[in-house]
């Protein structure tokens, strides 16, 4: 019966809230922040044959599917999670001056650097319209 009751429970928080990704992206001294409630998210270079969800272009270091973003929700602790994939992209992926090699979890702070660009990556959870 509690788990029932939890399913439910959590059914109704999840129709009130979305988490969204916060990505903030710096190239050239500038700095531009992009919001997406998509749970995947393709970082990389847009070609007119393949679009990416997070373009990194004009950074030529880029491989065209860099890495893919992924919101993932942890049951132990019942919290979403946002995790990084890297692609086999051929400069590959620095998370805290790290190579990554594995998925790997990210925290708020971390620095993630792909070819010339550095982002920033959280997770932000706001409260949707009630929809009548």
């Amino acid at each position: 019966k509690k788990i029932a009751e939890k399913l439910t429970n959590h059914q109704n928080t999840s129709q009130s809230f979305a988490v969204m990704f916060v990505i903030k992206i710096i190239y050239n001294g500038k700095t531009k922040t992009i919001e997406s409630e998509k749970p995947e998210l393709v970082v990389g270079r847009s070609t007119p044959a393949k679009e990416v969800d997070i373009d990194l272009t004009p950074d030529k270091m880029v491989s065209r599917k860099h890495l893919v973003l992924k919101m993932e929700y942890n049951m132990g602790n019942s919290k979403n999670e946002a995790w990084l994939h890297d692609q086999g992209s051929s400069l590959g992926t620095l998370v805290n001056g790290t190579p990554v090699i594995d998925p790997i979890k990210l925290e708020p702070d971390d620095k993630i650097e792909i070819g010339e660009s550095a982002i920033n990556v959280r997770l932000k959870t706001k409260q949707k319209s009630k929809k009548h």
